[in-house]
């Protein structure tokens, strides 16, 4: 059952500073794996080869799950990008050598994860640790897909039992809470798409401290938390500076205090290297180009026609009596030209109420045309 909103009110009189704890992790065999993947999946974007769409897509959805769920860094991360490609050679007569090199570069990137652990989890765990030392009522916002890669962090403890009320997955069950003490959510506070959370934590907070963990290059939404009914919102104009933070004043009576810590080797600093992106900024500006692409127009009637991607595979028929596969995959344009014929499938809805033939009349017939069986 959902919370009163006297109960909400009550909590934000009696706690009038929230604060919101922003930890940037910046990693150098990551950044280098994200780096690499991200020009695949730039590369593959702007291709119109078959299957170059859909491997883009679901490169964008594994590192967006990277980057927003405290996977452990093992061999699975390699594993599913090998599994997108498979062999090297493969990939080089496919997609050619520039993309050969980053797949090969991906892959070592992958390897060297192995190496060290997560340091997304081992500041994940610290803080479940230390907020359980102190008898703290810890919650987590997660995808309900993501909740395994959490529950180990919890078992860790020994004698911390893991109930459904320690996870919030969507506003639903952050509306039935009763208030608590800390909320932990990794990755960049989004109310759409990987990682999203809803902005009534910002607006409605029934939470001490926010505790936000993040990859160095992964930022906020804009207008995340943005309450049109509240004509003071907004955040001071002040440089963020590490641990000393910034204000952000919700309502009359409610003031977000953030503070921003920054951990990890961010070598873009003084190696030169590319500097880490919000790639899921950039994944959505791609999803939106795609809609965007071009497109082959076929012209059935002089009223009539119909737009297919490049590349798109029609089932379509050929009328010359010549042709070996009259009804084949044809690509517009290509070998789907004038002249010959779309394939459709129909529903056709019968209007029978029982069974017009008996039982067994058809059986008997398509058993007659069957080969005899040898003895």
């Amino acid at each position: 059952m959902a919370k009163s909103a006297s109960t909400v009110f009550e909590f934000l009189e009696r706690n009038e500073d929230v604060s919101i704890d922003r930890h940037e992790i910046a990693s150098t065999a990551f950044s280098s794996l994200r780096r690499f993947l991200r020009g695949i999946i730039f590369a593959l974007s702007d291709s119109d080869a078959e299957d170059a769409t859909d491997i883009s897509c679901r490169l964008r959805t594994l590192l967006s799950e990277w980057l927003t769920v405290p996977v452990p860094f093992d061999q699975s991360i390699g594993h599913a990008i090998f599994s997108l490609f498979g062999e090297p050679e493969r990939v080089g007569r496919q997609w050619g050598n520039d993309i050969l090199h980053l797949y090969n570069s991906a892959l070592n990137c992958a390897k060297d994860l192995t190496l060290a652990e997560n340091p997304v989890r081992e500041k994940l765990k610290a803080i479940i640790n230390e907020a359980c030392d102190q008898g703290l009522l810890v919650r987590i916002h997660c995808h309900r897909m993501a909740r395994p890669h959490f529950e180990p962090l919890f078992e860790l403890e020994g004698d911390l039992s893991i109930d459904d009320d320690i996870f919030l997955h969507n506003l639903r069950d952050y509306r039935r809470i009763e208030p608590f003490d800390v909320l932990i959510k990794v990755g960049a506070l989004r109310a759409r798409g990987w990682g999203s959370v809803p902005d009534a934590i910002l607006t409605a907070p029934v939470f001490k401290k926010l505790v936000q963990i993040v990859w160095s290059g992964c930022k906020d939404e804009d207008d995340f938390g943005y309450d049109p009914c509240v004509s003071d919102i907004g955040i001071s104009e002040e440089p963020e500076v590490p641990s000393l933070g910034r204000s952000v004043h919700l309502l009359s009576s409610v003031k977000l205090n953030r503070q921003i810590f920054r951990s990890g080797e961010d070598l873009s600093c003084f190696t030169g290297e590319e500097a880490d992106q919000d790639e899921l900024y950039l994944f959505r500006q791609i999803a939106k180009r795609e809609l965007r692409r071009t497109a082959t127009f076929l012209q059935v009637t002089e009223a009539h026609g119909i737009f297919y991607r490049p590349n798109s595979r029609v089932l379509s028929f050929d009328p010359d009596k010549t042709a070996q596969r009259p009804i084949d995959s044809r690509i517009p344009g290509d070998t789907l030209i004038e002249g010959l014929f779309l394939i459709f499938p129909l529903g056709i809805e019968m209007e029978a109420e029982t069974a017009k033939a008996e039982h067994g009349y058809y059986s008997r017939i398509w058993k007659s045309k069957l080969p005899p069986v040898s003895e």
